[in-house]
């Protein structure tokens, strides 16, 4: 078991990390109109981005569902996100609020 202490330090060092190489993308927002693959895919693409986790601070259940197909694409709030979903993917797309919440998580 981790102690609460270094579980927080890791995340903290893993996001730095992701800065670093620039691997952590933010956005303002992202957000699909309708539950359909083809219009987040064509997000990512606008990104330049394939193997993800999208970061948002509440669970939007079209995004959600548009990415349940996607190999390589999870989506997860700020809240549940942990050490080892921040190295299992290439790029992590944030959002705005995602970022802001966790801070306020981490600090």
């Amino acid at each position: 078991k981790v102690n609460r202490k270094m579980y927080r330090g890791a995340v903290r060092s893993i996001v730095s990390e992701l800065v670093r190489l620039e691997w952590l993308v933010v956005v303002p927002e992202v957000q699909v109109s309708a539950p359909k693959t083809r219009e987040l895919v064509a997000l990512l693409r606008d990104l330049g981005v394939r193997d993800c986790l999208l970061l948002t601070s509440g669970l939007d259940e079209n995004l959600w569902l548009s990415a349940r197909n996607l190999p390589g694409v999870d989506v997860m709030s700020a809240q549940e996100v942990d050490p080892v979903s921040l190295i299992a993917f290439e790029h992590v797309v944030a959002t705005e609020a995602a970022v802001k919440t966790l801070e306020e998580r981490l600090s």
